[in-house]
């Protein structure tokens, strides 16, 4: 009972910081939350449908940062239908935390960065709070944070702004009642970039953190024991 109410309070926060500054709604935020939120509500019931909306409304934020959403949205997609699939798979012989372990195991998003800036807006703000006090649940699971900056600038510089990336999303889920202890953190800077010199909107896919949900190994389980 405790855990259905929390995960209704979390969809609750969710949908509240799906709008924009300007209370609009972009149709490539509706891509990804509704993919999302379909994907976690037929595999995992309100727990599903929570985790769903929360990697949804992520998702969405960024893919409305760049112009290459329609692909970007269709890629997501398919990726979450393969989640779908597996994750109902394995609905029929699990429930509960271990039906959520096997969902945190594909549970992965990207925040995305303005050039040269470390600064989450305070709807993502809001919707990485929510991932936090999701965790904050489940202390059993864990979270790494990958930060990376596209290739403008020198070596040093921008592996500063990738940590400074990553620990902005640290501190976001911190907020929302995460335990440090939960959170991995590793920043990159340049050196996995993958755009094209010169390639602005590629370079809009850089300027991340990623984010993944991975059930914590059994040694750590028992050590918290």
């Amino acid at each position: 009972m405790i855990k259905k109410t929390l995960v209704g309070a979390v969809a609750v926060a969710l949908c509240a910081g799906t709008a924009q500054a300007e209370n609009t709604f972009t149709r490539e935020e509706g891509v990804g939350m509704f993919t999302g939120a379909a994907a976690g509500a037929l595999v995992g019931g309100p727990l599903g449908a929570a985790v769903g909306l929360m990697f949804g409304g992520v998702l969405g934020d960024s893919i409305g940062m760049t112009k290459r959403a329609e692909l970007r949205a269709e890629q997501l997609e398919r990726e979450l239908v393969d989640a779908r699939v597996a994750l109902s798979r394995a609905s029929e012989r699990t429930g509960g935390d271990a039906l959520f372990d096997a969902l945190a195991q594909r549970l992965h998003a990207d925040v995305l960065f303005r050039t040269g800036s470390a600064e989450i807006d305070a709807p993502m703000a809001e919707r990485l709070a929510a991932l936090g006090q999701l965790l904050a649940a489940h202390e059993t699971l864990r979270i790494d944070l990958n930060g990376f900056a596209d290739p403008r600038g020198d070596e040093a510089a921008n592996l500063v702004l990738s940590h400074e990336r990553a620990n902005a999303v640290r501190e976001a889920l911190i907020r929302g009642g995460a335990a440090p202890e939960q959170i991995r953190l590793a920043a990159h800077g340049a050196a996995l970039a993958t755009a094209p010199q010169g390639d602005l909107e590629a370079y809009a896919w850089e300027r991340r953190v990623s984010l993944a949900i991975r059930p914590a190994s059994a040694a750590t389980v028992a050590q918290a024991q």
